[in-house]
């Protein structure tokens, strides 16, 4: 049972563990097929031990012993195809370097596939040793480390507390220049080096939480004087706008606001030079719909590889990289301004100290 029990017991583990951090839902249904079958055989085993006069001999014996082979092979296969698929997403967060240490537990999920390997190799090797005291002192060490990574995946290990962002969103940007309506042309020169220290010294682009909030905190101006030097400056690549938003992930940037003629607007940018607009259309009940909300914030989530335009009237815009599959969720307040990914769950904070804390 412990030769079954082992590799079933590890595609589960990472089967479940990434399939909630992906908030993917494909994943129960192999996962309920290994444990219906393991558990069946545990039965078995158990009545066949438990109770006076029945054993396994003949052809029942070595039909058992038949099918307890097959399923170990079939779990086996499920743990080396789940392996490759961790390794997969794992990989694009190392490669493309984009993400915040923080959106994805990276070192804590790589680790987790060294577990099976393991795993695989005590717990087989206890069992062909055969001696009672090697298999006490296995089964204990085994023990240990299930519950040791068993609890690490029940806390994702999100370092960012949400009552600190929440303050550090709320926050006002401070204002340090004139409130005038032109600005000389070397403090406009000097805000658009700031600027760009910031995005380029700073690797502003891997920050994930990346706003134009933070973009004046940092440049040590108001949002407006920001917006209009960025307009000034990339007016020529993209159509002018009021500038609302800005997010960094996935190797790319985007900007939110509304064109002049009032119309919510989204540009994507892989390197700050050409600027594609992005569609801001969904399908409802097979109806194409456009979005007529005002942008407040951008989000970009790692996992979902996605980014989520927050606006008024509590609407949330996701936008995926598959540029046919933008969906819209409602919530019941003003302004929606901030989403931050917490391991599993998403916490969503609005206007009128509006907080939710989304599970999966």
């Amino acid at each position: 049972m412990l030769l079954m029990g082992s590799p079933c017991f590890c595609s589960v583990l990472i089967l479940s563990y990434f399939g909630r951090l992906l908030k993917a839902s494909w994943w129960h249904r192999p996962t309920l097929i290994m444990w219906v079958s393991y558990a069946v055989m545990c039965l078995v085993a158990l009545v066949t031990t438990l109770l006076p006069g029945v054993q396994m001999q003949g052809l029942f014996r070595s039909l058992y012993f038949l099918v307890a082979a097959l399923l170990t092979a079939g779990y086996l296969i499920a743990l080396v195809f789940t392996l490759i698929m961790v390794i997969h997403p794992l990989s694009r967060f190392t490669e493309e370097n984009f993400s915040n240490p923080d959106d994805v537990p990276d070192r804590y999920a790589k680790s987790l596939i060294y577990f099976p390997v393991l795993h695989l190799i005590m717990s087989w090797s206890v069992t062909f040793n055969g001696s009672y005291p090697v298999m006490a002192v296995g089964l204990l060490v085994l023990s240990v480390l299930q519950a040791i990574i068993l609890r690490g995946a029940l806390s994702p290990l999100r370092t960012v507390e949400a009552e600190r962002l929440e303050e550090e969103l709320s926050a006002p940007v401070p204002v340090t220049l004139p409130e005038e309506p032109d600005l000389p042309q070397e403090r406009k020169s000097e805000i658009l080096f700031l600027i760009r220290k910031e995005v380029e010294e700073g690797k502003a682009y891997l920050d994930s939480h990346f706003t134009l909030g933070k973009l004046s905190q940092a440049c040590g101006c108001n949002r407006t004087y920001v917006s209009a030097i960025l307009n000034e400056e990339y007016g020529g690549f993209c159509p002018k706008m009021d500038f609302r938003a800005v997010a960094a992930g996935g190797g790319s940037v985007m900007i939110a606001g509304l064109t002049e003629d009032g119309r919510p607007a989204a540009f994507t940018s892989s390197g700050g030079g050409v600027w594609s607009e992005r569609i801001l259309n969904y399908t409802k009940q097979n109806r194409p719909l456009y979005l007529h909300a005002v942008p407040s914030a951008l989000a970009f989530d790692a996992v979902q590889d996605s980014f989520y335009l927050l606006c008024n009237d509590g609407v949330m815009f996701r936008l995926p990289s598959c540029s046919h599959c933008n969906s819209i969720d409602y919530y019941p307040v003003d302004t929606l301004y901030a989403r931050v990914p917490l391991g599993f769950d998403v916490l969503v904070l609005g206007s009128d100290c509006f907080r939710v804390l989304e599970k999966p």
